[in-house]
């Protein structure tokens, strides 16, 4: 039975993209048109292991602008075809969230920019006999072995043998890439993977859209930050889910084990637990807190929520939150099983109570930094399991 692993990750931060020129800053060349650069909000992805021993990714995708403006290309396994092509029932990753994510209550008794030609001509005056075209660039290897239309997307599984021709070949297709981003192409192309190239459909209405999923070999959740990295931000914020058939660890990072009692409310509703985790995590390469680890049906009721038609409530599901700048996005992380590790609760009691009409004393004073432009990950995985394969339309 093969272990391999599930890479899947935009060359850029997220997948959610939002227009925003004014504060945008370097695009990372994924996300962007000829002119202006986008920025990107979010990205939420869910694995799935099925019983022939292939994962089925799902994969949110929130976007505002222009569809001419999103192109998202990402690193995936080799062999997919487009019969593996597919949409994912909306609201499931906000349901996720929703019920995985720390809660906190009080006990009971306390009631980049486009490309310019640099003005290439430089005011030389030549004859159209004068004229020598460069010859084009080197799109050799590239080869397109699949197109389809899923639902809001037009899609190309994509092969390359030099990251530097495959990056030419994307710039002739309508991708802007920074040079930048050639090596770490280059890491993908060396482990023999395959890209997914997907864009909108010019007739996409504005709003949300559809889910995409994708059916690929392997069980190993990992998380392609060598790619990533090339236009991460900096203390780039990031969630992972892995689910499955039991507990999961860091295989090659830390877990941290926060201290939830270090947690203080900032005002009746809000608490510094965004402050204090990122503290914890500091600046060590790949730290993460697991935040939610248990069977699902025990401690969540995902009946009538879009989670149910995608997990089942013996399915075991864990999650992970971490802050990582570029420089400590050196290897991709991945999660393994623990035959060790405890289940963990999202829900903390915090007992201190607080006058809020005036100073909040020993909780602090102040608020939390705010969380706008977080970068979101969820990347859960379902390892097999006896279970019904479901397939989306």
């Amino acid at each position: 039975m093969r272990n391999t692993l599930i890479h899947l990750g935009a060359f850029s931060l997220a997948l959610g993209l939002t227009w925003a020129p004014s504060t945008a800053q370097a695009c990372g060349g994924f996300f962007c048109d000829n002119v202006n650069p986008v920025v990107q909000t979010a990205e939420r992805v869910l694995f799935r292991i099925n019983d022939d021993d292939t994962t089925t990714v799902i994969v949110e995708v929130q976007y505002q602008g222009p569809p001419s403006n999103f192109g998202w290309i990402l690193p995936v396994a080799a062999g997919i075809t487009t019969d593996d092509l597919g949409t994912a029932p909306p609201g499931l990753f906000d349901a996720l969230e929703e019920k995985t994510a720390p809660r906190f209550e009080r006990p009971s008794y306390n009631g980049s920019a486009g490309i310019d030609d640099g003005g290439s001509s430089c005011g030389l005056r030549r004859s159209r006999s004068d004229f020598v075209p460069p010859p084009p660039p080197d799109t050799s290897g590239v080869e397109v072995v699949g197109e389809a239309v899923v639902g809001p997307y037009a899609v190309e599984l994509i092969t390359a043998e030099k990251a530097e021709n495959l990056s030419n070949w994307l710039i002739a297709n309508g991708y802007q890439i920074s040079p930048a981003a050639i090596p770490a192409i280059d890491h993908y192309i060396d482990r023999e993977m395959a890209f997914i190239g997907l864009k909108l459909t010019a007739d996409v209405p504005a709003g949300p859209v559809d889910a995409f999923s994708f059916t690929v070999p392997g069980r190993v959740p990992s998380l392609p930050l060598v790619l990533t990295s090339v236009a991460a931000s900096a203390d780039m914020e990031i969630i992972t889910y892995v689910a499955g058939a039991g507990r999961h660890v860091p295989a090659n990072g830390e877990d941290i084990g926060f201290d939830y009692e270090s947690v203080r409310w900032v005002s009746e509703d809000d608490t510094d637990y965004p402050v204090v985790l990122r503290e914890a995590i500091g600046d060590g390469y790949q730290r993460w807190n697991t935040e939610f680890a248990s069977i699902l049906g025990e401690l969540v009721d995902i009946q009538d929520t879009p989670i149910d038609e995608v997990l089942d409530r013996d399915d075991y599901l864990n999650r992970y939150h971490s802050f990582m700048s570029p420089a400590e996005m050196t290897y991709d992380p991945y999660w393994m099983p623990s035959a060790d590790a405890q289940d963990l609760n999202n829900l903390h009691y915090l007992d201190e109570y607080q006058d809020y009409s005036g100073e909040l004393g020993a909780a602090g004073s102040g608020s939390p930094a705010p969380l706008s432009g977080m970068m979101v990950v969820l990347m859960p995985l379902l390892l097999a399991l006896p279970r019904r394969r479901r397939t989306f339309a």
